[in-house]
């Protein structure tokens, strides 16, 4: 007798008689194994078959039996290509529909730093904030760059200094005002002079 969980609601499994599913390799890439009981399974059976590139279902009676796997196997649904050949798992859009998209081209990304147009095939360097933010780079000088001026942020520029355009006088200036000023207290003096005399009253 085995006993185990189901991954997704935690109830216990016996595998040698309880009918179970295992789930595994996300995308195509090594992922942890799901184990899970039929009800769990069939309530998301198709978010399995569309990103799960290994499952298996596991009866008493029957023992192990391969829904996809990662050798040839015919298409799950039994999709055929062109000319009516039912096409393997492995090279079948159906199967494996996160490395074929018939509708739409492969996306094509710019490099956050210089701008380089980044195809899906190409060499990618990324970096993720908690999972929820990606920034891609095309290389790892331009990721490098990035991180620095994340790190380091360049201080703003300060903001010029407001122009005093009240300058003071030049000295050449102050001279010939100067000049001036006395040249007008002496005529004023002399006119001031010659005021006192007419209204000074004559003596015998």
């Amino acid at each position: 007798m085995s006993k185990t969980s189901c991954s997704i609601c935690h109830k216990k499994i016996d595998t040698d008689v309880d009918t179970n599913y295992n789930v595994s390799w996300y995308h195509g890439k090594s992922s942890n194994l799901l184990i899970m009981d039929e009800v769990c399974y069939l309530a998301k059976e198709q978010e399995y078959l569309d990103n799960y590139e290994v499952i298996w279902k596991e009866t008493e009676k029957e023992g192990a039996n391969f829904i996809k796997n990662r050798e040839k196997k015919d298409c799950y649904a039994g999709k055929k290509d062109q000319n009516g050949k039912i096409l393997q798992q492995q090279n079948c859009p159906h199967c494996q529909p996160w490395k074929y998209n018939e509708d739409t081209p492969s996306p094509v990304k710019n490099c956050l730093i210089c701008g380089e147009k980044i195809n899906q095939n190409q060499t990618q360097w990324t970096y993720t904030n908690n999972e929820i933010e990606k920034k891609v780079f095309c290389s790892s000088e331009c990721l490098e760059k990035w991180i620095g001026q994340k790190n380091n942020p360049q201080q703003p520029n300060p903001l010029p200094k407001p122009q005093n355009n009240n300058k003071g006088m030049s000295t050449e200036t102050k001279i010939i005002l100067g000049v001036v000023i006395i040249f007008l207290i002496f005529i004023i003096g002399l006119i001031g002079v010659r005021v006192y005399k007419r209204s000074r009253p004559k003596t015998s």
